[in-house]
């Protein structure tokens, strides 16, 4: 027959119909079972490699799906995927990636931007509340940070020695306390301990060699002494 015909059942060439799913159609290509081949389908169909419009199937990755929408891999485009996937601009469900910066991630969980959700992060990293390992930031009264290890205090690096004025504890520069015993304090030094150097001793203390107010003891040859 010729084009827009097909040979029926009693051997006469009879005018190709149009398929039902069609949304437009050729002007001379019949194809086998009596119809017009199609160019273009409805919501929910895609053309398949012999003209015919076929019903989308189902992605398998998909939480919901569209009711009439098929992209071009002959199923029907997503509206929401299931946990380890994320909606790609074509309305696909695709595997999520790993963070670079996770050390551990969580198994079913995909973030936003296309990647799995963190359980844990590498060493100068913290876990945000929505699940990416984000940089540390440097702590203010650090002298040196420690950038490869965990942060501390959520967000912040772990530090390996202190400005003056604090004091090194759990890897968090602390300020320093004065010391009781003096009557001013250095501040521009490194801490004793947890405490502030001192420059000058209350009346009974002494400054001795480690810059701390010790107290005063009893001369040997002393009857009686001072009290402060």
């Amino acid at each position: 027959c010729n084009g827009a015909y097909y040979l029926n059942s009693s051997s006469i060439c009879a005018k190709c119909g149009s398929h039902s799913n069609c949304k437009t159609t050729t002007t001379g290509t019949c194809v086998g079972n009596g119809v017009l081949a199609c160019s273009a389908c409805n919501g929910a169909y895609y053309l398949n490699s012999n003209g015919i419009c076929t019903a989308c199937g189902s992605h398998a990755n998909c939480k919901t799906t569209t009711t009439g929408t098929c992209v071009g891999n002959g199923v029907l485009a997503c509206s929401a995927c299931n946990g380890a996937y994320y909606l790609n601009s074509n309305g696909i469900c695709t595997a999520c990636g790993t963070h670079a910066n996770c050390q551990t991630t969580t198994t079913g969980t995909c973030v936003g931007n296309g990647i799995l959700a963190c359980s844990a992060c590498n060493g100068g990293y913290y876990l945000n509340s929505t699940g990416i390992c984000t940089k540390c930031t440097a702590h203010t009264n650090c002298a040196v940070t420690n950038t490869g290890a965990k942060c501390v205090s959520t967000s912040v690096y772990a530090c390996t020695t202190c400005n003056s004025g604090y004091y090194l504890k759990s890897g968090v520069c602390t300020e320093c306390a004065a010391h009781p015993n003096c009557a001013s304090a250095n501040t521009g030094i490194q801490c004793i301990g947890t405490l502030y150097a001192c420059n000058t001793c209350n009346g009974a203390y002494y400054l001795n060699s480690s810059s701390i107010c010790a107290k005063c003891g009893s001369h040997s040859n002393c009857k009686t002494t001072t009290t402060g």
